[in-house]
């Protein structure tokens, strides 16, 4: 079973942005993680969704870092 949970917000650290996702996809690899049967196993809890589209909320210091509120894709 999934579970949604609300979660303090995350600070970008130094080469890290933080996306505010406005569409995420459950793929095959996000099921197989959830069921344990995936490559290295991710131990719980873990978060799933390794395609989201979103904007950029925070970006921490690094040179090359999208601008605030740029939109984009990720796909891992």
């Amino acid at each position: 079973m999934l579970e949604l949970t609300r979660r303090d917000e995350p600070a970008a650290g130094t080469g890290e942005i933080v996306v505010e996702p406005t569409s995420a996809a459950l793929s095959a690899p996000d099921l197989l993680i959830r069921r344990g049967g995936y490559q290295g196993n991710p131990q719980p809890p873990r978060t799933v969704g390794s395609e989201v589209v979103g904007r950029v909320v925070s970006a921490g210091s690094a040179s090359g870092a999208p601008s605030l509120s740029a939109r984009l894709q990720t796909d891992r």
